[in-house]
């Protein structure tokens, strides 16, 4: 095995995990028995390592693709382009008032439809829409902008209500897309809370550093998924949005208190990543992912030396998950190929002897994983080991974290049996730590004391100006 890099705070993190609480973690089974892979499909996943909840959006986005040009036509000063859906023949959305129906141009095409039910069609030249108050009426174009004048909640889709208009895109392919434009502080009201949830009065400076990385985070993405007719999707793709169900009135009072501010350094808003639970210690982005390194995204420890985590208590802080030698090489043997080559088949990967922590990066984390079979060896790096070493059961499809030592079991002949991993954290660790900012707030430290914590050297500064400027300063 090659030497691990591994510096002093990643030896104090990785003893956090050997030292996890409470006596023995319950040995894996290790009968040898042969244990078929679940037969639900997981989650389908975006390109930095997170699974959509949503199964209406594809794996493969390439073929959803819409005219660019057809967004400027509805980008407002300070709106924020979402995809709730994409990929689909039709559409059924709930109006809950009566709206106008414009094309690309900005002609109203019909006026009155709704309240109730519409359903959108592909069309051979656009889309039609059929509901109460409009009786099949056809569009030609790229698609149809639904406006309704008015606060408050004007559409249901989703099992979820949303304000400002939507957008429905018809892509090259012929399939739909749907996106809710929003203005950007209404936006932050539908993420907030079903981000870092909705804790109590004591947490509510954890509650505004959320909304100012949440900001910071949509600012700084705008215009990342173009090619697909929107910003962000609405699910762990990017940030979790529901329009106006689950506020609140703590989280709405964040994002009023916090209106316009964002994190910058050396002068542009910050890619503002966040995740659940760092585990102790949280990662630097180039270890997670094939990135540049970001001064403002390094590891810190989330406590100081002589202090326990302040994520500490979350549910996820220490954790254990197991396989027999059988169920792990069936799932290796599944995945692999995403993570190393496609071309590979289950019989060119053969039969699972062993795995071999080749690298710790400096938060302790595994940053290179070897999986030794009887047909060859291969080596999975960052965030992506996640996505391999996948739970055989359990609600949670991909591994909680790659903060985890390995233990291996092993039969009188040297075989591998079993493998079990002790484990802190859940998510990429990457930026603020969402349990450690709730920890910090009830001990009495404000918003900027948490973000500057997790992310050095920013300064939280007001926006200016509108979404024309806004681009502008994107890192």
């Amino acid at each position: 095995m090659r030497r691990v890099r591994f510096s002093p705070a990643g030896w104090f993190v990785l003893l956090l995990v050997l030292g996890m609480a409470c006596g023995k973690p319950p040995r894996p089974r290790i009968d040898g028995r042969e244990v078929a892979p679940p037969e639900e499909e997981l989650p389908p996943l975006d390109e930095e390592g997170v699974p959509y909840v949503d199964e209406e959006i594809p794996v493969d986005e390439s073929w959803v693709e819409v005219d660019e040009s057809v967004l400027e036509k509805v980008e407002g000063d300070d709106l924020i382009r979402v995809g709730l859906v994409s990929g689909v023949r039709t559409l059924t959305l709930r109006v809950l008032d009566t709206v106008e129906v414009l094309d690309l141009s900005g002609e109203v095409q019909a006026r009155g439809a709704g309240p109730g039910r519409l359903r959108i069609a592909v069309a051979r030249r656009g889309v039609t829409i059929d509901g109460p108050g409009m009786d099949a009426v056809g569009v030609a174009g790229a698609g149809v902008l639904l406006r309704v004048e008015g606060e408050g909640a004007h559409f249901e889709a989703k099992d979820n209500e949303y304000p400002g208009e939507m957008l429905i895109l018809r892509g090259r392919d012929g399939r739909l897309t749907l996106v809710n434009i929003v203005d950007l502080e209404s936006y932050l009201r539908g993420v907030v809370p079903w981000e870092i949830g909705r804790p109590g009065p004591e947490s509510l400076e954890a509650v505004k550093a959320q909304a100012i990385a949440a900001r910071s985070y949509t600012v700084a993405h705008l215009g990342r998924r173009k090619q697909l007719g929107f910003d962000l999707w609405d699910g762990v793709g990017d940030q979790v949005y529901r329009g106006l169900s689950g506020t609140n009135e703590l989280t709405d009072r964040a994002v009023r208190q916090t209106r316009g501010k964002v994190m910058r350094y050396e002068g542009r808003v910050v890619q503002a990543y966040y995740c659940s639970t760092c585990g102790g210690h949280t990662a630097s982005i180039q270890d997670v992912w094939p990135r540049p390194a970001v001064p403002y995204l390094q590891g810190v420890r989330d406590a100081p030396r002589d202090e326990s985590a302040w994520c500490r208590l979350s549910p996820h802080f220490r954790w254990t998950v197991a396989w027999s030698a059988h169920q792990l090489g069936d799932i290796i043997r599944r995945w692999l190929p995403a993570e190393v080559d496609e071309v590979l088949s289950s019989k060119d990967i053969g039969v699972l002897e062993g795995l071999e922590v080749v690298e710790r990066d400096t938060s302790g984390r595994v940053h290179r994983l070897r999986v030794v079979t009887d047909r060859g060896q291969w080596e999975v790096q960052g965030d992506r080991i996640r996505w391999l070493l996948r739970p055989a059961t359990g609600r949670f499809p991909i591994l909680r974290s790659t903060l985890f030592t390995l233990q291996e079991y092993r039969d009188d002949e040297g075989h591998l049996i079993g493998v079990r991993l002790q484990g802190g954290g859940f998510g990429h660790g990457v930026g603020m730590c969402q349990s450690g900012a709730l920890a910090m707030a009830q001990a009495g430290r404000d918003a900027r004391q948490i973000l500057e914590h997790y992310y050095r050297g920013v300064r939280i500064e007001s926006l200016k100006g509108g979404r024309e400027q806004w681009e502008r300063e994107l890192p």
